[in-house]
Order: C-alpha cells, then sequence, then structure tokens
C-alpha cells in the first residue's frame, strides 16, 4: 500500500480513503472537518472576503476551533496555535509545543465524552462516515476494506515490535488495553460477511486515531457494533450511586447509559428494513435514537414517526393510511 504509515493517527488513516479517491492536498483542518465535523470544527460564513488576518480560533470554553470558508475550504491563517492543535490531533505535527499538546489532548476528551453521553452527535458522526462511504462504488468498496483490514494488521504488528520505552514517550501514548481494544473492534467489523460492518470498522479507525488513550471511554461504553454495553442507575448516575448500586443491586434500576428513562414510541416494534429482525429485542436498542444499526444484518434503520405503520403490508406499499 503506497504512502501509508502504519501507525494509529488520523492523517495517515484517513490517507486509506483519500488514497482511493486519488485526494493528496487534505489539509489537517479539512481531515478535522470532514470526519467530526462540528465534534471539533464550527464553521461560519460560507467563502468569506475576510483579510487573511481573519484566522481561525481556538474557543477554549467550547473546546472548539471556530473558523470559516475560504475557496471552499476551511481556513486557518495565521494563526499558530490552531495549526498546532490541528496538527496534535491529525497525528503529523513535529511540534513541541506542550500548551497545544494539551489542549488537543483537552479536545480528545470532550470528544469522546459527547460520543458516549449525546446519543445525536454519535449518530450525527455516524451519518457522516456512511454518506462519504456512500460516496464510493462497490468496487472502491472492496478495495476500501481489503485496504483498511491490511492496514489494521501491520498497524497491529508495528505496535507489537515497539519497545515500552518508546510506547510511553510517543505522542498521546495509549495504554495496551486501549490500542488492542480498537484494533480488535476494527477487525471484528471488518471480518463480517458482504462487508457489513465496514462503516462501523472505519468509526473504530477515525476515534482510535483521533482519540488516542481517551477512546478508552468509548470502549468501556460500546461493543465493536456501537450498541451500548454500559449501565449506570437511573436518577444521576453519580460515583457514589454506582458503589451503592455494586452493593445493593436490587436497590436500583439499570439503564443503558445516555437513554432517557422510558419509550419514546410506547407499543410500537421495530423491524429491519432488510432482514425484518425485531430491533426492540437487540441488546442496547432505545428508540430515543434517531437511527438503529442492526445488529443481524448491519442496516442503519431510522427510527422516526414517518417510519411507523400498521403493518408490514402497508410498509412494503408505503402506505401510510
Amino acid at each position: 500500500m503506497a504512502n501509508i504509515v502504519h501507525e494509529l493517527r488520523l492523517g495517515y488513516v484517513t490517507q486509506l480513503y483519500y488514497n482511493i479517491l486519488g485526494i493528496k492536498d487534505r489539509q489537517q483542518l479539512e481531515i478535522l472537518n470532514e470526519w467530526f465535523g462540528e465534534l471539533i470544527v464550527i464553521i461560519g460564513n460560507k467563502d468569506t472576503t475576510s483579510p487573511k488576518g481573519d484566522a481561525a480560533s481556538f474557543e477554549d470554553t467550547q473546546k472548539i476551533i471556530q473558523t470559516y470558508i475560504r475557496h471552499g475550504r476551511p481556513f486557518i491563517g495565521n494563526n499558530p496555535r490552531v495549526k498546532y492543535i490541528c496538527g496534535k490531533l491529525v497525528g503529523t505535527s513535529k511540534s513541541n509545543k506542550e500548551k497545544e499538546r494539551y489542549t488537543a489532548e483537552i479536545v480528545q476528551k470532550n470528544i469522546a465524552y459527547r460520543i458516549c453521553v449525546n446519543v445525536a452527535e454519535r449518530v450525527a458522526f455516524e451519518k457522516r462516515v456512511i454518506d462519504r462511504i456512500n460516496q464510493l462504488d462497490e468496487e472502491q468498496q472492496e478495495r476500501f476494506h481489503e485496504d483498511m483490514l491490511s492496514f489494521t494488521k501491520e498497524t497491529a504488528q508495528a505496535y507489537e515490535q515497539k519497545s515500552e520505552y518508546d510506547k510511553i514517550e510517543e505522542l498521546f501514548p495509549f495504554d495496551n488495553e486501549v490500542f488492542e481494544g480498537i484494533i480488535e473492534n476494527v477487525v471484528d467489523q471488518l471480518v463480517q460477511p458482504e462487508r457489513k460492518g465496514l462503516v462501523n470498522a472505519w468509526m473504530w479507525l477515525l476515534l482510535g486515531s483521533t482519540l488516542r488513550n481517551a477512546c478508552g471511554r468509548v470502549l468501556r461504553t460500546y461493543d465493536s457494533l456501537f450498541a451500548p454495553l454500559c449501565q449506570v442507575p437511573t436518577e444521576s448516575g453519580k460515583l457514589s450511586e454506582r458503589i451503592e448500586c455494586m452493593i445493593n443491586p436490587d436497590s436500583f434500576e439499570l439503564d443503558y447509559l445516555g437513554e432517557v428513562h422510558g419509550e419514546r414510541f410506547p407499543g410500537i416494534q421495530w423491524y429491519c428494513d432488510i432482514c425484518d429482525a425485531i430491533l426492540n429485542n437487540q441488546p442496547g436498542f432505545d428508540d430515543h435514537l434517531s437511527a438503529w444499526q442492526c445488529r443481524k444484518c448491519g442496516y442503519i434503520n431510522l427510527l422516526t414517526e414517518s417510519e411507523i405503520y400498521n403493518s408490514k403490508e402497508d410498509f412494503r406499499n408505503h402506505n401510510k393510511q
């Protein structure tokens, strides 16, 4: 695989996708905006005519980069701080600016938190990935799948060959269990038949390469299908309550992390549009989500009022009356 560095950094990971499309000049801010959007970058005016002095800025309170579009691209301008932050998140920065490294680490933790607790943002991230993978035709998706599997295997081998000293000294070092969890989830999805796990595998590579060790929180919250794993007591879910729940589990009712208590559509049974599996029975299912990926076939089903029909026959005939 030409021009690929086998290291779990966003800049190297996304090159798998860009190589297939023949794209060679993606800038760091473009990469972050393309794959993570509003989780990292807020775009202001389109095609602004502001002078170059109006550079992108990092808003510390929001933990996000604010910029605008110039000539069809997110514009950084002459702002070294934003450049260094982007470089560290993408993983291609050679600078040793400690303040920007610390800021990038805060961004990583903020993204991990939002992906784990905000269902709407996690689904928006997933839709962004789906839209871009759907831009590839069947042949390109097949190549993408093969390249991703090869990259993952060789990246795992390269990591195993590093000394413990080198692992600790690198930018945003991994705990071994976090790195292994990311790699295992990627492979678990890539070995699914008919490329059904392609989207999930790519999401794990994007998150793992950007969040690095902060991805441990995501691993503790979701399985490889991004179905919720973590359960917390209802009410506040504070540490003191979680401890009490462990001691007296019968005194608490558990909810999946991020779930709004109670059903959004009481009495509605959801079926997968492709394989007809009952989604309500799948672990982690929550009808407060805007979409659910079937654990049987991998298809992403919308969970909206417009998708509710009186019968399967009405669904097949698109009859809403």
